[in-house]
């Protein structure tokens, strides 16, 4: 392969050769050797052959730093992406009709990474083994009984492409560059639907989806709770981190059990679970909470997580009667809370978690006494646990405890002395002894 600055004088190519044109140089040599061996053009013009030491950064695909491009590996000739020639440049190809213009960066379709079976009904590929797909296309529509569909972090862009794959039961996107919800208007069957970690700003209506049962959306950039309040069959919803800052729009879903409404900016619970009579597990963690509030009514539920906002007390209104029944798990760590009025009516409450508060007495502790069933108690990080006989304290004043913060609670049994288990043995014998000799003295009298 020969080098030359454009413009001077140079031999004709030999056969089965080509010039590439770069910039102000000209490059005469087999298309895959020019590929694999110019990486770069210094600021003289002049190309720096790399091909001992791997592929530079990535170029306009973007690929990463030692891979070819897509395009060298289709025996097409160009240089691009891995090559780390700029993809706006001049450079490419010289052809019969002269110089090409590198071409974007191919698309990487569910194709491209694994081979398709249309006898399967499951297609997954997750992009943390390497090449990343970038358009899910046409491809998969031959998989007539394709039901689960999980493209786990990759680069998808848009949701193209699953129109059309009617028989789908459960769709996972999860993780990838999503900035629209769209697509699913003719997916009627889907009963799991995961487009957690992506760019969503907006979730329109759903309805159309109406046997889904789960639905993630977790990591996006929703402001509002939309779109969802005509999904009557939906068991699972999952908001968590996002930019929420009211409980609203979930009147229809009176079979909702499990609600996630972690790490949002919400300020307070309203009345907007007032409807939601069969909740069963309820996040309203790491927000923004003063209060606690809006829990009537919810009589089937078992887990309430309060953790990480800025409860300063409990009052009666806060956790109402109709919990008691079912409520097991109560999450009110990290807050402000420096008493424990009004849980002792939460009969069956089984794990407390109140760590990382600011309860200084042991008095409170004695406020739990009523709670019979409970077993697993998290009370580091408030100032009492700083006394010496912290645990010990905690454990003879709750006796059901089996576990106080991560540490199974130890009760040891009063021993019993050798010396007087012997005494009562020999106690026994003695009174034996004499009853037996009493017995015989008086028969011999007679």
């Amino acid at each position: 392969m020969a080098t030359s600055r454009a413009g001077s004088s140079e031999d004709a190519p030999a056969v089965g050769e080509q010039v590439f044109t770069f910039g102000k140089v000209r490059v005469t040599g087999v298309a895959s050797d020019v590929a694999s061996s110019v990486t770069a053009i210094g600021a003289d013009g002049v190309p720096v052959d790399t091909s001992g030491g791997g592929g530079g950064g990535g170029g306009a695909g973007g690929e990463a730093a030692g891979e070819p491009s897509s395009a060298a590996a289709a025996g097409e000739g160009q240089v691009a992406g891995g090559t780390g020639v700029d993809a706006g440049g001049a450079g490419g190809v010289a052809g019969a009709g002269g110089e090409e213009e590198v071409p974007v960066a191919k698309h990487v379709t569910p194709a491209d990474v694994a081979p398709i079976d249309p006898s399967h009904d499951w297609f997954e590929y997750v992009g943390t083994r390497g090449v990343k797909v970038t358009k899910i296309g046409s491809c998969l529509e031959p998989m007539t009984k394709l039901e689960h569909l999980s493209l786990r972090s990759n680069k998808i862009v848009k949701m193209g492409g699953v129109e059309n794959l009617t028989t789908l039961l459960h769709l996972d996107l999860y993780d990838n560059q999503l900035a629209k919800l769209k697509g699913t208007e003719r997916l009627t069957l889907l009963t799991v639907l995961d487009l957690s970690f992506n760019a969503i700003r907006v979730v329109p209506n759903l309805s159309h989806l109406s046997v889904l049962e789960e639905l993630y959306l977790a990591n996006n950039k929703l402001t509002a709770i939309a779109g969802v309040s005509e999904l009557r069959a939906l068991r699972k919803l999952d908001l968590g981190a996002n930019r929420i800052r009211r409980i609203e729009g979930l009147g229809g879903l009176a079979g909702l059990k499990e609600l996630w409404l972690g790490k949002n900016k919400i300020t307070e619970i309203g009345a907007g679970l007032c409807s939601l009579l069969s909740l069963q597990r309820l996040s309203v963690q790491s927000n923004r909470l003063e209060a606690v509030g809006g829990l009537g009514g919810l009589a089937q539920l078992e887990e309430l997580y309060l953790s990480h906002n800025g409860i300063a007390e409990l009052d009666a209104a806060s956790l109402p009667a109709e919990l008691s029944e079912h409520l097991n798990t109560l999450d009110i760590s990290v807050n402000r809370l420096r008493s424990f009025d009004h849980i002792a009516h939460l009969s069956a409450l089984t794990d407390l978690w109140a760590n990382g508060n600011r309860v200084d007495s042991f008095g409170e502790v004695e406020k739990l006494v009523p709670l019979g069933r409970l077993e697993t108690i998290y009370l580091e990080h408030n100032p009492l646990a700083s006394d010496f006989e912290y645990r010990k304290r905690v454990a003879a004043t709750l006796p059901p405890l089996q576990q106080i913060d991560a540490d199974p609670c130890v009760r040891l049994e009063a021993p019993t002395r050798p010396e007087s288990a012997l005494l009562a043995k020999l106690d026994l014998d003695g009174a034996t002894d004499t009853t037996t000799s009493a017995a015989a003295g008086a028969g011999q009298k007679e």
